[in-house]
């Protein structure tokens, strides 16, 4: 939606209080996916944009640490063309994330339509964009659904992460969103299955979130709810590939 409802602060204090007393650390938001601040049409962009600060401004009131973002799409334009709309919004977004204090994190992006982020290169070329005095409030969120298709190979981790580091940095990864995929590597179609029931499979998920520059890193299930399982039934697949 694009409509916010008006911050309460009596609610706000009892959510961010249940935090620390569940021992919940970081919190995590994701911006809407309304949000496009790569388009080159003037009035999608500024509405992106309006909605983009807003999720900030709301993230902060409710204790999170992070925000995460679909990076952009080019639609009606050219993927260089967005990349330069995504840099303008971030330097327009630049005095609310210093006031808030959340981290904005581009999501790699499972490559459906023009969606940009799908390489770690693509990403790249974007940080290379922005200012660095900016770079302290961006960092990134890897989804194993999405790399897996985009076409990463996660049954290389080793590869997949020696990438990762020499074009992104893995200093910037800090969250991993763990789903399975209900399809092939390199479809291109962001469709989230339950942990070991799609096509990436336990083994390969576990070794890639084994990876020791990995493993630390806060992980949150995406994962469906539906007449095969709950999200805490894929809570005990996530927690058996650490034992």
């Amino acid at each position: 939606m694009f409509k916010f409802k008006p911050l309460d602060e009596p609610r706000q204090k009892v959510l961010r209080d249940g935090w620390k007393e569940q021992g919940i650390h970081p919190v995590v938001s994701h911006a809407s996916y309304l949000i496009n601040v790569g388009s080159s049409d003037n009035k999608k962009f500024h509405g992106a944009l309006n909605i983009l600060k807003n999720e900030l401004i709301y993230a902060k009131a409710f204790g999170c640490q992070y925000v995460v973002l679909h990076t952009g799409k080019h639609v009606g334009s050219t993927y260089e063309a967005s990349l330069k709309q995504i840099t303008k919004a971030i330097e327009k977004l630049e005095e609310t994330l210093a006031e808030t204090g959340v981290m904005l994190l581009f999501e790699v992006a499972s490559g459906q339509g023009t969606e940009i982020g799908r390489m770690f290169e693509e990403l790249e070329e974007l940080f290379s964009l922005i200012p660095k005095k900016l770079h302290k409030h961006l960092g990134v969120c890897l989804d194993t659904c999405h790399m897996w298709a985009a076409g990463h190979d996660l049954n290389d981790p080793d590869a997949v992460i020696k990438n990762l580091d020499a074009t992104v940095g893995i200093d910037r990864v800090k969250v991993v969103h763990v789903n399975d995929s209900k399809f092939e590597r390199g479809e291109r179609k962001d469709r989230h299955e339950h942990l070991g029931m799609g096509t990436i499979g336990k083994e390969i998920l576990k070794n890639f979130l084994n990876h020791p520059k990995i493993k630390g890193l806060p992980m949150i299930l995406e994962t469906p709810i539906d007449e095969r399982g709950e999200q805490k039934d894929d809570m005990k697949v996530l927690q058996s590939f650490f034992e």
